[in-house]
């Protein structure tokens, strides 16, 4: 019998759903920016120490269920899968690194390192299958794409990761500008024959529009919102009712929420990764989330997504949900 699918981490054994793990579901655990990049761009996140520290208090807050990650920056802007594999090493979470490209700001004045769409891809489909460029023992989880805002930009790219991501099944993490055009962006990737359950649209509850959220969720897509230890973005008047409209209209299963702590700052302001437990399920709990509806929010939507092959239905229905999905009692 084969293996039961798994995403693969950095370090120990992978992350299989149906677990009860504790995921953020984007994450940031190391950038290195490289030389050249235009300091306006340049996030850093490399105090390992610090960082090795905060992780160890995510794995305790989270215990006795797996704390884990998805580390979210891609290859040549500030990845460095080596560092990750000694943070989950050192704290015992795990993390699931990925492959893929970002917006252009966060290279090297401002190129990135491909020449042509080909290249690109083969690099990105040999991380997924064979190992990444720094860690060749270990396989990126998924695949990263970043999206401007503008239909048609970085065609290159967007060919290179789709032609990754069909030969490989990954799972396709977008980057969105705080969900500009998203909807037009579904609709493309939709019609060039993407898996809509493959598809993980991340941000998007910068953009708290409940008609748009609910038209993206019926189309099959998972929505990342990420944005609930992040006072700029005044979550209390936009994230929090947009999660508890999508839960109440039947979505929870479309949707997986991450911290999106980019910088050492932020992990500073948030408590670092522990703020899923100590801040985000808490605060699920006392605004009435079911414990199911919690487990699929912190972590069970996104792995079953990244783990089910295209052929498998993985939408709406993938995790079932109770009658009444904000009563605390199952």
């Amino acid at each position: 019998m084969p293996p039961a699918p798994a995403l693969p981490t950095v370090h120990g054994p992978p992350l299989a759903p149906g677990a009860g793990a504790r995921v953020d579901s984007h994450a940031h655990a190391w950038i290195e920016p490289p030389e050249g990049v235009d300091p306006a761009s340049a996030l850093a996140l490399r105090d390992e120490p610090m960082q090795a520290a905060a992780l160890s208090k995510f794995r305790e807050a989270a215990a006795p269920r797996r704390a884990a990650l998805v580390d979210c920056q891609p290859p040549h802007c500030g990845r460095d899968a080596r560092a990750l594999a000694r943070l989950s090493r050192a704290s015992g979470v795990a993390i699931a690194a990925c492959t893929g490209f970002h917006l252009a700001r966060y290279y090297p004045h401002g190129e990135r390192p491909w020449s042509d769409a080909d290249s690109a891809a083969k690099e990105f489909e040999q991380e997924l299958r064979q190992g990444m460029a720094e860690l060749p023992e270990r396989k990126a989880a998924l695949i990263k794409a970043a999206h401007s805002g503008v239909q048609g930009e970085d065609p290159a790219m967007w060919e290179a990761a789709l032609a990754a991501r069909e030969r490989s099944d990954a799972l396709l993490l977008i980057h969105t500008e705080r969900g500009a055009q998203v909807e037009a962006l579904l609709a493309e990737l939709l019609g060039r024959g993407v898996p809509a359950a493959k598809v993980y649209l991340c941000h998007v509850d910068k953009r708290p529009d409940h008609a748009l959220h609910r038209e993206l969720a019926s189309a099959g897509a998972l929505l990342g919102y990420d944005t609930f230890v992040r006072p700029r973005y005044q979550p209390e008047s936009t994230s929090w009712p947009l999660l508890q409209q999508m839960v109440e209209a039947g979505h929870a299963a479309s949707v997986a929420l991450g911290l999106d702590l980019a910088e050492s700052a932020m992990w500073e302001d948030a408590g670092g990764p522990a703020a899923l437990v100590r801040h985000l399920e808490r605060e699920l709990t006392a605004r009435g989330f079911s414990a199911a509806t919690t487990e699929a929010l912190l972590g069970e939507n996104l792995l079953r997504r990244a783990t089910a092959s295209s052929s498998e239905r993985t939408g709406q229905s993938s995790v079932g949900q109770p009658p009444d999905p904000r009563t605390s009692h199952d």
